[in-house]
């Protein structure tokens, strides 16, 4: 008899150790989803957003980030090998979109010597420092020999440089574009 209540208030003490280590494991993150200053190991932006209006979202998960676009313009990806790739938005009736060209990168800063790979023109102009969703590049007014003037915006995040190129002419949507980055 003895052996049974000893028995029933171990595992009665057992229970409630499973319960409480539950509770405690659980509610912290469903209470701190929305309070500011909280850690978490959830990011910090939920994972299903909203485009505004006339406006879609694009998800890449390979590369981990997401972004807004206009509505009308197709998109496109294209595996360039190495780890690299383009992904196109275009709506090419109305010569309107940009570009995003992903690779592989290891450095802090983009050398001259990758710039001149990726941008033969060597045309910087217009060089400004820019943060997108916490990384840090700059953006440029270029010439490319079939685009003619272009914008770029170029940063380094997780291992990969994003070089964003649009129409100099159509650009005006572009800071939308970079401040709905989220990676």
């Amino acid at each position: 008899m003895k052996n049974i209540k000893q028995t029933s208030i171990i595992v009665a003490v057992f229970i409630i150790f499973v319960f409480l280590a539950g509770v405690y494991f659980y509610l912290p993150e469903e209470g701190n989803e929305n309070k500011e200053g909280s850690e978490s190991n959830q990011p910090a932006e939920p994972i299903l957003r909203n485009a505004p209006a006339g406006w879609l979202i694009y998800k890449n998960a390979s590369y981990g980030f997401s972004l807004f676009y206009p509505e009308g313009l197709d998109v496109k990806e294209f595996d360039e090998g190495g780890g690299a790739g383009t992904i196109t938005f275009e709506d090419a009736e109305n010569a309107l979109g940009f570009q995003i060209f992903i690779v592989p990168y290891a450095e802090a800063q983009v050398t001259e010597e990758r710039f001149l790979k990726d941008n033969p023109s060597g045309v910087k102009e217009n060089f400004e420092d820019i943060t997108v969703d916490g990384a840090v590049g700059a953006t440029f007014v270029s010439r490319q020999p079939f685009l003619g003037e272009t914008r770029e915006v170029w940063f380094i995040h997780d291992g990969y440089l994003f070089e964003v190129t649009i129409l100099k002419p159509t650009e005006s949507f572009l800071a939308d574009v970079l401040s709905s980055w989220k990676f």
